[in-house]
């Protein structure tokens, strides 16, 4: 009647895993998707970044992630090639980094929507954490006795996350490209 009792169909959401440093987010990402290899989906990472991709790229060769027997596939994308869309299938998309700007992030959630798992890797260690403090979270961290290869992962870290992007997207006319977060920070953000 109308569409009042109708199901919606779950929103799609980014679970954030918030690493002490790069090193750790790599080797947590490398060791997951290795993980992800025993379920029956197949995994799509995407990039924002041309230095992630290709930093990536040497380390899923050294690592020999996409090697051996395995039912699922692994493939790597950069974000601004829009190629990701065109993949098919039940999969668990990985965001191999974040981006500055809420809109990016709405434009992958739209697409990605009704899909199974999205899950994004950062770290404190970055240009687009140390506006916010990222060294004070890191000693935050240490006296809670949070070891290098934990991760954080917290609604209140995912709405401030959000809640970033949202103040750098108002602050941001027209974005220049660039190869790295940091780069991108410091083209566009003035502190």
């Amino acid at each position: 009647m109308f569409g009042l009792f109708k199901s919606k169909p779950p929103k799609a959401k980014i679970d954030y895993l918030v690493y002490r440093t790069e090193v750790a987010k790599y080797k947590m990402m490398v060791d997951d998707i290795r993980q992800k290899f025993s379920s029956t989906k197949d995994v799509v990472v995407v990039c924002f970044f041309k230095d992630t991709y290709e930093q990536l790229l040497k380390l899923f060769e050294v690592s020999q992630v996409n090697k051996g027997d395995h039912d699922t596939k692994f493939t790597l994308f950069m974000y601004e090639e829009g190629e990701w869309k065109a993949f098919d299938g039940d999969y668990e998309m990985i965001l191999a980094d974040v981006h500055p700007l809420a809109s990016v992030m709405q434009d992958i959630l739209g697409y990605y929507s009704g899909k199974s798992s999205l899950t994004c890797y950062m770290s404190l260690d970055n240009a687009f954490f140390s506006l916010f403090g990222g060294e004070r979270l890191i000693s935050l961290l240490d006296s809670l006795g949070i070891g290098e290869y934990e991760s954080i992962s917290h609604a209140m870290v995912d709405k401030s996350i959000d809640q970033a992007q949202k103040k750098i997207e108002a602050k941001v006319e027209f974005p220049k490209p660039a190869n790295s977060i940091d780069e991108w920070m410091k083209l566009n953000v003035k502190e």
